[in-house]
């Protein structure tokens, strides 16, 4: 199971990316470690914002 500690780091690391808050915008990424963030209620909510595209891109709704 995995700590609290690292479901936080994941959701952090999963918005920056996903939002491009002081990296280089990367939405693949960001889903990637907001899915990682498992369970996490916050992580959850901000997976709604996202889709995959018919082409396999990941886009914002």
């Amino acid at each position: 199971m995995r700590s609290d500690k690292s479901c936080y780091k994941s959701y952090g690391l999963g918005m920056m990316y996903a939002e491009g808050i002081g990296v280089r915008e990367d939405i693949e990424k960001g889903v990637g470690y907001l899915k990682a963030a498992g369970n996490y209620e916050p992580a959850i909510e901000a997976l709604k914002h996202y889709k995959k595209s018919l082409f396999g891109v990941w886009r914002r709704k």
